[in-house]
Protein backbone atom coordinates (compact mmCIF):
# COMPACT_ATOMS: atom_id res chain seq x y z
CA UNK A 1 0.00 0.00 0.00
CA UNK A 2 1.28 3.32 -1.00
CA UNK A 3 -0.61 5.50 0.54
CA UNK A 4 1.45 6.65 3.68
CA UNK A 5 3.64 7.88 1.32
CA UNK A 6 7.71 7.86 2.41
CA UNK A 7 7.01 7.38 6.10
CA UNK A 8 6.66 3.80 5.83
CA UNK A 9 9.37 3.25 3.81
CA UNK A 10 11.66 4.45 6.48
CA UNK A 11 9.80 2.19 8.40
CA UNK A 12 10.32 -0.79 6.47
CA UNK A 13 14.05 0.43 6.24
CA UNK A 14 14.30 0.35 10.15
CA UNK A 15 12.14 -2.50 11.16
CA UNK A 16 13.23 -5.24 8.31
CA UNK A 17 12.02 -8.71 10.21
CA UNK A 18 8.50 -6.39 10.67
CA UNK A 19 8.26 -5.69 6.95
CA UNK A 20 7.68 -9.13 5.43
CA UNK A 21 4.63 -9.12 7.88
CA UNK A 22 1.22 -7.46 7.95
CA UNK A 23 -0.26 -5.30 9.35
CA UNK A 24 2.02 -2.35 9.36
CA UNK A 25 -0.10 0.34 10.77
CA UNK A 26 -3.13 0.11 13.16
CA UNK A 27 -5.75 2.27 13.50
CA UNK A 28 -8.42 3.15 16.26
CA UNK A 29 -11.42 4.66 14.20
CA UNK A 30 -14.43 6.60 15.10
CA UNK A 31 -17.87 7.48 13.63
CA UNK A 32 -20.18 10.53 13.15
CA UNK A 33 -22.53 10.45 10.89
CA UNK A 34 -24.18 13.78 9.64
CA UNK A 35 -27.35 14.73 8.73
CA UNK A 36 -29.15 17.35 6.63
CA UNK A 37 -32.40 19.33 7.39
CA UNK A 38 -34.27 16.61 6.11
CA UNK A 39 -33.11 14.09 8.47
CA UNK A 40 -31.67 12.15 5.62
CA UNK A 41 -27.88 10.70 6.18
CA UNK A 42 -26.19 13.47 4.08
CA UNK A 43 -21.79 12.69 5.31
CA UNK A 44 -20.00 10.67 7.50
CA UNK A 45 -16.81 11.76 9.56
CA UNK A 46 -14.42 9.29 10.06
CA UNK A 47 -11.51 10.14 12.47
CA UNK A 48 -8.40 7.97 12.28
CA UNK A 49 -6.59 7.55 15.59
CA UNK A 50 -2.96 6.01 14.27
CA UNK A 51 -0.74 3.52 16.71
CA UNK A 52 2.44 4.96 18.36
CA UNK A 53 5.05 3.60 16.04
CA UNK A 54 3.48 4.74 12.64
CA UNK A 55 2.31 8.32 14.13
CA UNK A 56 6.18 9.02 15.38
CA UNK A 57 7.27 9.00 12.40
CA UNK A 58 4.38 10.51 10.75
CA UNK A 59 4.74 13.51 12.42
CA UNK A 60 8.45 13.42 12.52
CA UNK A 61 8.45 12.84 9.14
CA UNK A 62 6.18 15.66 8.57
CA UNK A 63 8.58 18.34 9.36
CA UNK A 64 8.94 20.09 6.05
CA UNK A 65 11.14 23.03 6.40
CA UNK A 66 13.38 20.97 9.35
CA UNK A 67 12.98 23.52 12.31
CA UNK A 68 12.23 20.84 14.74
CA UNK A 69 8.57 21.56 15.02
CA UNK A 70 5.91 20.55 13.63
CA UNK A 71 2.99 23.05 12.26
CA UNK A 72 -0.96 22.58 12.18
CA UNK A 73 -0.25 23.14 8.37
CA UNK A 74 2.58 20.38 8.09
CA UNK A 75 0.02 18.58 9.38
CA UNK A 76 -2.46 19.66 7.27
CA UNK A 77 -0.57 19.08 3.96
CA UNK A 78 0.16 15.22 5.59
CA UNK A 79 -3.67 15.49 5.57
CA UNK A 80 -4.23 16.22 1.93
CA UNK A 81 -1.82 13.75 0.52
CA UNK A 82 -3.38 11.17 2.68
CA UNK A 83 -6.85 11.88 1.84
CA UNK A 84 -5.52 11.92 -2.24
CA UNK A 85 -4.23 8.82 -2.42
CA UNK A 86 -6.98 7.55 0.08
CA UNK A 87 -9.78 8.79 -2.93
CA UNK A 88 -7.93 5.12 -4.86
CA UNK A 89 -9.29 2.72 -2.10
CA UNK A 90 -12.51 4.24 -1.09
CA UNK A 91 -11.17 5.53 1.53
CA UNK A 92 -11.27 2.63 3.45
CA UNK A 93 -14.74 3.18 4.22
CA UNK A 94 -17.45 1.27 3.08
CA UNK A 95 -21.33 2.37 3.27
CA UNK A 96 -24.14 -0.02 3.16
CA UNK A 97 -27.55 1.26 2.28
CA UNK A 98 -29.58 -1.72 2.91
CA UNK A 99 -27.98 -4.25 -0.05
CA UNK A 100 -26.26 -1.42 -2.05
CA UNK A 101 -23.35 0.65 -2.05
CA UNK A 102 -23.01 4.25 -1.62
CA UNK A 103 -20.80 6.33 -3.45
CA UNK A 104 -19.29 9.51 -2.56
CA UNK A 105 -18.34 12.35 -3.44
CA UNK A 106 -15.52 14.55 -3.65
CA UNK A 107 -13.72 15.14 0.09
CA UNK A 108 -12.74 19.20 0.91
CA UNK A 109 -12.90 18.79 4.69
CA UNK A 110 -9.66 17.27 6.28
CA UNK A 111 -7.18 17.45 8.60
CA UNK A 112 -4.39 16.47 11.14
CA UNK A 113 -3.28 16.78 14.77
CA UNK A 114 -1.10 16.03 17.05
CA UNK A 115 -2.48 14.77 20.35
CA UNK A 116 0.66 14.53 22.47
CA UNK A 117 2.63 12.44 20.24
CA UNK A 118 -0.24 10.62 18.22
CA UNK A 119 -1.22 11.46 15.29
CA UNK A 120 -5.63 11.75 14.41
CA UNK A 121 -6.50 12.69 11.16
CA UNK A 122 -9.83 13.06 10.10
CA UNK A 123 -12.07 13.41 7.13
CA UNK A 124 -15.98 13.73 6.10
CA UNK A 125 -16.94 12.01 3.20
CA UNK A 126 -19.94 13.27 1.47
CA UNK A 127 -22.39 10.72 0.18
CA UNK A 128 -23.36 10.84 -3.43
CA UNK A 129 -27.03 10.75 -2.47
CA UNK A 130 -28.65 11.51 1.30
CA UNK A 131 -30.25 8.63 2.88
CA UNK A 132 -33.36 8.43 4.88
CA UNK A 133 -32.47 6.02 7.58
CA UNK A 134 -35.99 5.50 8.33
CA UNK A 135 -36.24 3.86 5.13
CA UNK A 136 -33.44 1.67 5.00
CA UNK A 137 -30.66 0.61 7.47
CA UNK A 138 -27.22 2.18 7.15
CA UNK A 139 -24.32 -0.07 7.99
CA UNK A 140 -20.60 1.77 7.70
CA UNK A 141 -17.32 -0.90 7.53
CA UNK A 142 -13.79 0.22 7.99
CA UNK A 143 -10.75 -1.85 6.24
CA UNK A 144 -8.01 -2.14 3.96
CA UNK A 145 -8.52 -5.06 1.55
CA UNK A 146 -4.50 -5.50 1.51
CA UNK A 147 -4.46 -5.55 5.56
CA UNK A 148 -1.77 -2.96 5.39
CA UNK A 149 -3.59 -1.22 7.70
CA UNK A 150 -5.58 -2.69 10.34
CA UNK A 151 -8.50 -1.07 11.98
CA UNK A 152 -10.54 -1.33 15.02
CA UNK A 153 -12.72 0.79 17.52
CA UNK A 154 -13.81 0.67 20.96
CA UNK A 155 -18.04 0.35 20.78
CA UNK A 156 -18.06 2.01 24.73
CA UNK A 157 -17.62 5.27 22.56
CA UNK A 158 -20.86 6.92 21.09
CA UNK A 159 -21.19 7.07 17.68
CA UNK A 160 -22.57 10.72 16.96
CA UNK A 161 -25.12 11.70 15.15
CA UNK A 162 -25.10 15.14 14.30
CA UNK A 163 -27.84 17.55 12.56
CA UNK A 164 -31.30 16.73 12.41
CA UNK A 165 -31.72 13.15 13.15
CA UNK A 166 -35.15 11.62 13.07
CA UNK A 167 -36.45 10.68 16.36
CA UNK A 168 -35.62 6.92 17.38
CA UNK A 169 -32.36 6.74 15.55
CA UNK A 170 -29.57 4.62 17.13
CA UNK A 171 -25.89 3.93 16.04
CA UNK A 172 -23.90 0.96 17.33
CA UNK A 173 -20.32 0.43 16.71
CA UNK A 174 -18.85 -2.99 17.16
CA UNK A 175 -15.53 -3.70 17.12
CA UNK A 176 -13.45 -5.71 14.83
CA UNK A 177 -13.00 -9.41 14.73
CA UNK A 178 -10.46 -11.42 16.06
CA UNK A 179 -7.77 -9.84 13.98
CA UNK A 180 -4.28 -11.65 12.77
CA UNK A 181 -1.82 -9.83 14.27
CA UNK A 182 1.32 -11.13 11.67
CA UNK A 183 0.71 -12.63 8.30
CA UNK A 184 3.51 -12.94 6.01
CA UNK A 185 3.97 -11.23 2.51
CA UNK A 186 3.13 -14.82 0.87
CA UNK A 187 0.48 -15.99 2.95
CA UNK A 188 -1.37 -12.61 2.72
CA UNK A 189 -1.20 -13.10 -1.23
CA UNK A 190 -3.49 -16.07 -0.74
CA UNK A 191 -6.00 -14.73 1.74
CA UNK A 192 -6.49 -11.45 0.09
CA UNK A 193 -7.06 -13.00 -3.69
CA UNK A 194 -10.80 -12.23 -3.57
CA UNK A 195 -10.35 -9.19 -1.74
CA UNK A 196 -13.20 -10.28 1.00
CA UNK A 197 -10.69 -11.66 3.94
CA UNK A 198 -10.08 -8.59 5.25
CA UNK A 199 -13.59 -7.50 5.71
CA UNK A 200 -14.04 -10.42 7.92
CA UNK A 201 -11.94 -8.19 10.89
CA UNK A 202 -13.99 -5.08 10.10
CA UNK A 203 -15.17 -2.54 12.56
CA UNK A 204 -18.94 -1.93 12.26
CA UNK A 205 -20.94 1.00 13.15
CA UNK A 206 -25.11 0.19 12.17
CA UNK A 207 -27.69 3.12 12.04
CA UNK A 208 -31.49 1.93 12.94
CA UNK A 209 -34.48 4.73 12.62
CA UNK A 210 -37.40 4.46 14.03
CA UNK A 211 -37.61 0.33 15.05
Amino acid sequence: MRIFLGILAVMTVLMPAVAAAHPHVWVDTRTELQFDTRGQVSAIRVTWRFDELYSAFAIQGSDGNSDGEVSESELHDLAELNVGHLAEWGYFTEVRVGTADAGFLEVTEFGARNEDGTLVMWFVLPLEYPVDPTAVPVRIRSYDPSYYVAFDTDPAVKVALVGDAPAGCRAVAMAAGDQPQNISDADLAALTADGAWASAFAPVVSLRCGD
